[in-house]
């Protein structure tokens, strides 16, 4: 007979190959276009909020402190 620690122990490893096989994480979707270019201000944009209950601009954050990164590997 196995053992409890055993059974939970081949359970969790099945699990895990079991997701990293189906690959549960979200394709990026690139957009493309134009890279913004180096040492130069960033580009206008609006996103959607993280809370979903609107936008904001670059403009919004004008004269306040922002620390603003792009992935251009990740082409976002």
């Amino acid at each position: 007979m196995i053992s409890r620690r055993t059974f939970l122990s081949i359970l969790f490893a099945s699990c895990i190959s079991l997701i990293s096989w189906l690959n549960f994480t979200p394709a990026a979707d690139a957009l493309g276009g134009k890279l913004p270019a180096i040492n130069q201000p960033a580009p206008e944009f609006t996103l959607p909020t993280n809370t979903g209950n609107g936008k904001i601009s670059l403009s919004d954050l004008r004269g306040k402190w922002l620390v603003l990164y792009f992935y251009p590997k990740d082409f976002t």
